[in-house]
């Protein structure tokens, strides 16, 4: 009995960029610009990307900055973290940067920062949280309204998610929900998940239609009801 193959070529569904291991990259994070360019952050270096002919450039004005984290607010302007207690906001319209600072503090990290609703950019560091206000180059604040829940000043900030009810802050002490008028509302630490052995460490959260949530923690991928605790 004669048996026949078939072979065909199959379909490419994604292109590879910054896939060479001299130099390593790390891709930390991604965002679009107003005319559909693309900023990515690396361990190595940063890149601007034009998907339109697949072109792709270092930006050599970062060189040096270990970006972790990067959003563009409304206006379009475009918001870098990174490793070395800064944040740089660039123009693309101008094509001018500028940088800020969070005063008295020489070892920070800038985990993650997200325009606000508000119009603030909000920055999420490896010493809580600072608000940033795009309009002044005044230095960065630290949130006051902490409402006894001090821990945040000692927490890292991976990631956050901004709701109809607030900010969600997934650290490395649990969730904390902050609203940008009266500050931290609630916090979630080890007695409301259920499961967690000690003081969970939250790098993400996604809230889906409903009362539930999923965050995701260094241990693996929970389902949490706030109103039932850890299911």
């Amino acid at each position: 009995m004669k048996a026949f193959v078939i072979y065909s070529q199959s379909t490419t569904y994604f292109n590879r960029y910054l896939s060479g291991q001299d130099p390593p990259y790390s891709c930390r994070g991604f965002t679009e610009d107003l005319n559909g360019n693309i900023y990515g952050l690396s361990y190595t270096y940063n890149y601007f990307f034009k998907p339109k002919n697949r072109d792709h450039r270092r930006m050599e004005a970062l060189h040096g900055m270990i970006g972790l984290s990067i959003c563009t607010d409304a206006s379009g302007n475009i918001w870098f973290g990174g490793e070395d207690a800064k944040v740089f906001r660039y123009v693309p319209s101008l094509l001018r940067f500028a940088t800020g600072t969070y005063p008295l503090e020489k070892s920070l990290a800038t985990w993650s920062i997200i325009p606000m609703r508000n119009g603030q950019i909000w920055a999420g560091t490896t010493k809580g949280l600072w608000i940033i206000d795009p309009e002044s180059d005044a230095p960065l604040k630290p949130l006051d309204l902490l409402n006894g829940d001090t821990i945040l000043r000692q927490s890292t900030i991976y990631h956050m998610l901004e709701t109809p009810e607030g900010v969600w802050l997934s650290t490395d002490n649990g969730l904390f929900l902050a609203d940008p008028v009266i500050g931290i509302k609630k916090t979630y630490q080890r007695k409301e998940f259920r499961s967690a052995q000690q003081q969970p460490v939250v790098f993400s959260i996604l809230i889906p239609k409903g009362f539930s949530g999923w965050p995701r923690e260094w241990w693996g991928l929970i389902r949490w009801d706030r109103h039932h605790q850890c299911i």
